[in-house]
């Protein structure tokens, strides 16, 4: 969960922790130690799964995976496993089929932001509307 541990730390950067943004994060989460951090990592996945923070981390996880400043999309494999890491446990189904298209198609090679959030939106209102796909 390398992109749960950057949106606790407040990293801008995938792979990348400024002293700042280490040392606060592991004040955050309360570790002063490597097993207090082991430690500290089932808490933060039921932190980042809480409706509220996942509004804020779902976003975060797209952005950390772009790998240059003024890059606006993810390339499709990248895309595929962020929503498995990402919304595949809540909406399984639904990552699957996005997935199994995006590997299959040959038109998009590239996934922005607005098709990022939509995707999330789309599964939010088909599961709360017609109680799941």
């Amino acid at each position: 969960m390398d992109s749960a541990l950057g949106w606790k730390m407040g990293c801008e950067k995938q792979g990348y922790f400024t002293l700042d943004e280490w040392r606060s994060g592991l004040k955050a989460l309360r570790a002063d130690s490597i097993n207090k951090l082991k430690k500290a990592f089932p808490e933060l996945v039921q932190e980042v799964t809480r409706p509220s923070n996942f509004q804020d981390f779902y976003p975060y996880a797209f952005r950390y995976c772009l790998t240059e400043d003024k890059k606006k999309c993810i390339e499709i494999p990248v895309a595929c496993e962020l929503l498995n890491l990402v919304l595949g446990l809540q909406f399984r189904p639904q990552v699957d089929k996005l997935v199994n298209y995006l590997k299959h198609q040959s038109e998009y090679k590239v996934i922005n932001m607005d098709q990022w959030m939509g995707f999330l939106r789309f599964c939010n209102e088909a599961f709360s509307t017609l109680g799941g796909l």
